[in-house]
């Protein structure tokens, strides 16, 4: 695989306030390098927040921000360009736990979902209308196919006692 350097345009800043979740953040780095590559899903230049939030913290971002206190998998802010910010991600791991559990997924790969999800959200795809999901899980399809061929899903484990790795 070719060596990807580091996007001129872009800053990634990525908390994680969730204890029991590990990952090499250079592989969330080389995932959202990847995408921005792409050009088919363009996000505007500048930095890119990622964050990943125990469940009660989530569903108060929920709360606060879009007036609905349940869990929910990813929620995603629009960036502004006068201040060089391209967006935020915050996304749910206790949530792609349960959806492993649920549905038999990879831990891993629902959470890079997650993260594809909200960067696609920030190229200005939506998934409120039944046409516009389509192509919002269309784009998904094949953001994390292309992330599975280049073998740049990141390494997202569990520490604690969930095993569905």
């Amino acid at each position: 695989m070719p060596r990807i350097g580091r996007m001129s345009h872009r800053e990634i800043e990525i908390t994680n306030k969730v204890g029991w979740l590990a990952f090499n953040e250079k592989e969330v780095e080389l995932m959202c390098e990847l995408l921005d590559k792409l050009d088919k899903y363009p996000v505007k230049p500048g930095t890119l927040s990622i964050a990943f939030l125990g469940e009660k913290e989530m569903c108060n971002v929920h709360k606060k921000f879009l007036n609905d206190p349940s869990p929910t998998d990813v929620i995603t802010f629009c960036g502004d360009d006068e201040f060089g910010y391209a967006g935020e991600v915050c996304v749910s791991p206790e949530y792609a736990r349960r959806a492993t559990e649920e549905f038999g997924t990879i831990f891993r790969d629902e959470l890079a979902l997650y993260l594809i999800h909200g960067y696609l959200h920030l190229s200005g795809l939506d998934d409120i209308e039944e046409l516009d999901r389509l192509k919002m899980r269309e784009a998904e399809s094949f953001c994390i196919n292309f992330m599975r061929a280049q073998g740049t899903i990141p390494n997202f484990v569990d520490t604690g006692n969930f095993i569905n790795l």
